[in-house]
């Protein structure tokens, strides 16, 4: 999955947006097949950051980066940065399921942690991390932004943290004189009601007929039925669905056509044709049970789990 839609989503939402040079390219494949969440940072000095070291070869630091003036230059459309490896205990235990941290992982006594970055969408804002006031015009775009992101992705609020939030080693961000689970709070409760009382939003799979073929359509808060490049990614969306509905790798063609349908209805029930937040949960839950039914004794549920996720799926 790569987010190729993230300059034309900016821009639509009124924001200022300098693309950078080849960035739909940039950044490696997700850890699960897509992120789950987003992370924010601050840049700290100098201010303003100058762009082109967010992105040299060998260290991607983030997707986008919004500037003191609200300026937003994307960077990047996979995963970025340099961290790899099995995820934060924050990331593994929270985030994936949509649970804000409880405060800043110093506070909580969690270890110097590593491998958060890159399994999420990361922002890289300018600013100095000293506690200073964060410009009322950057604030606004770096919300816009998550609010563009978490409503195409079908996120609640929950699911954006922070630097200082999944390692002890980090303090950002660090802005109007608050520590950074402060300054996420904020920024959640935000992200919160621009969603739309955080409740989530529907992810939505369904059928259309046009061209002969089955195309699958995402509707989320200010997206329409996607054309161009929208099309090829709404069909990843159906492979993944059909992976998870455990059909043959010959039938995983992104067409959301008879068999699809059949293994929905038998799943969620009504005439298959839509699947809706409640629906895709129950799917996962069979696909999780499919695995422990094979694998036969000894496999936990984390460890089912952990296949899922080398399988290359999310929740």
């Amino acid at each position: 999955m790569r987010l190729t839609w993230l300059a034309d989503g900016f821009r639509s939402a009124g924001l200022r947006v300098v693309e950078e040079p080849d960035w739909e390219s940039r950044g490696k494949a997700w850890l699960r097949g897509r992120p789950i969440g987003g992370l924010q940072h601050h840049t700290a000095a100098p201010v303003p950051y100058p762009v082109r070291s967010l992105y040299k070869p060998i260290r991607i630091k983030c997707n986008f980066n919004v500037k003191s003036d609200g300026t937003v230059h994307v960077i990047a459309a996979g995963s970025c940065n340099y961290s790899t490896g099995e995820g934060s205990l924050v990331v593994r235990t929270e985030t994936g399921k949509g649970i804000a941290p409880a405060g800043t992982a110093k506070a909580r006594r969690l270890d110097n942690d590593a491998g958060g970055n890159s399994w999420s969408v990361t922002n890289e804002s300018d600013h100095l991390g000293d506690g200073t006031p964060i410009p009322r015009d950057q604030y606004e775009a770096i919300l816009t932004c998550w609010q563009v992101i978490f409503g195409e992705m079908g996120w609640t609020a929950e699911r954006l943290i922070s630097h200082g939030e999944w390692t002890d080693r980090k303090t950002d961000p660090a802005w109007n004189e608050k520590n950074s689970h402060e300054n996420m709070e904020e920024l959640r409760a935000d992200l919160r009601k621009a969603l739309g009382g955080g409740r989530p939003l529907p992810v939505i799979l369904t059928t259309e007929e046009e061209d002969d073929t089955l195309l699958p359509l995402h509707f989320s808060d200010g997206f329409s039925e996607p054309t161009g490049k929208g099309r090829a990614r709404k069909r990843e969306d159906v492979k993944l669905l059909q992976s998870l509905l455990g059909m043959n790798d010959a039938d995983i063609d992104g067409k959301y056509g008879e068999e699809t349908v059949r293994r929905v209805k038998a799943i969620c029930g009504g005439d298959g044709k839509t699947v809706d937040g409640d629906c895709y949960i129950k799917i996962h839950e069979a696909y999780l049970t499919s695995m422990l039914r094979d694998a036969g004794n000894g496999l936990t549920e984390d460890e089912a789990n952990g296949i899922y996720a080398r399988k290359g799926h999310t929740h």
